[in-house]
């Protein structure tokens, strides 16, 4: 893998076995393969869990899912492009293609993950009705819908001004208008303002969620049930901020471009932004499986891991915790010594004294005899 997937420029092959190899590409190049590696599996696991396990099938979950797509396709598209000729038409058009539709695809899907966290906590009771799976879905594929002619037309609109014996690189940025760079930076200031205002007003609704609860007396339930609140917002907004951040330098690497005289004489290679970018698709099914225990769980199901998982639990025990398993052992051994117990209420007892049962015997003949007479 060399570095033409990030700069596609008119050099032969002759070119690239003559120049010298530089240890430190070479090294970017390997944690990138190890980078999209993990990402193509992790996300491939979280649409599957995702898709078999019916408790994973809700609207948050097929959120996630929409996200896991987008960064599954990312990885996809990276493997995909070794098989294309290199520094030719086909392999640019792809690698424009690709970073366009990716980029507004996970725009629009960190949004719907925002959307569905803010709904759930804002308009707790009207959550189930309005925000169901089926709209999630339709928004899903009404994303790709969007996005999939325009990242054709922004594709061939950049061809029109590339060659394969150009000196310029095959870059989105080198070959679109500045209508579409501007067009590129307002869609995530948009994002970004939408996210920011939405998760303020999370936090404003749970802090004031809190306090009334700190009122009541017994507050047990109420307060449980902010937790689980609390700790989804919480679980969703480290998923988008972690998400904003590493996009963050995509448009301001097009700022930089549009504050340039001469950006296309100018060009700069783009592989910090590409690197966050692939950065972020890595680190989202690990935060998926970190911060949601039902995908843990789904994991070790599909994998048939409950055994291990608990005999590992077995010798993790910590010290302070062994009288709790002496105890558990102890009462399993007395188990099968134990009796079952005696219902006394259908059983006569045994106890009374056969004389007492005698004098009872005689009161009730007794009265049977007068009530005939």
């Amino acid at each position: 893998m060399n570095s033409t997937m990030y700069n596609i420029s008119n050099t032969t092959a002759a070119d690239d076995w003559a120049a010298p190899v530089n240890q430190n590409q070479t090294a970017v190049v390997y944690v990138t393969a190890f980078i999209m590696i993990i990402t193509f599996v992790m996300n491939l696991l979280v649409i599957i869990i995702i898709s078999a396990y019916e408790e994973n099938r809700t609207a948050t979950d097929q959120a996630i899912m929409g996200l896991a797509i987008t960064d599954f396709s990312l990885a996809l598209s990276f493997f995909l492009i070794r098989f294309i000729d290199s520094h030719s038409y086909s392999q640019c058009a792809f690698l424009l293609f690709s970073s366009c539709l990716l980029f507004h695809l996970e725009i629009l899907n960190l949004s719907l993950v925002t959307l569905d966290r803010y709904i759930a906590i804002t308009r707790p009771f009207r959550y189930q009705v309005v925000f169901t799976v089926s709209l999630v879905r339709k928004m899903i594929v009404a994303a790709w819908v969007y996005c999939t002619p325009v990242a054709c037309a922004l594709t061939v609109s950049a061809l029109l001004r590339w060659s394969p014996q150009s000196r310029v690189p095959c870059q989105l940025l080198n070959l679109v208008s500045k209508v579409y760079i501007y067009y590129y930076i307002t869609v995530y200031c948009v994002f970004f303002a939408i996210v920011t205002v939405a998760y303020i007003n999370i936090a404003r609704v749970v802090y004031h969620h809190q306090r009334r609860i700190a009122a009541v007396a017994t507050p047990q339930l109420s307060s449980s049930q902010v937790k689980v609140m609390a700790k989804a917002a919480k679980s969703s907004f480290i998923i988008v901020g972690t998400s904003v951040t590493c996009l963050m330098l995509v448009p301001i690497n097009g700022a930089y471009y549009l504050a340039m005289e001469n950006a296309i004489s100018k060009a700069q290679p783009q592989h910090v932004p590409v690197m966050l970018a692939l950065f972020n698709s890595f680190l989202n099914p690990i935060l998926y499986f970190w911060k949601f225990k039902a995908y843990r769980s789904a994991f070790i199901k599909l994998f048939h891991l409950q055994g291990c998982v608990t005999a590992c639990q077995r010798n993790s025990v910590h010290p302070s915790n062994a009288n709790i398993i002496q105890h558990e052992k102890a009462v399993k051994q007395r188990a099968p010594n134990h009796e079952p117990v005696k219902n006394v209420a259908s059983e006569p007892s045994s106890k009374t004294p056969p004389a007492e049962l005698r004098s009872l015997k005689d009161l009730a003949v007794s009265d049977l005899h007068h009530t005939n007479c």
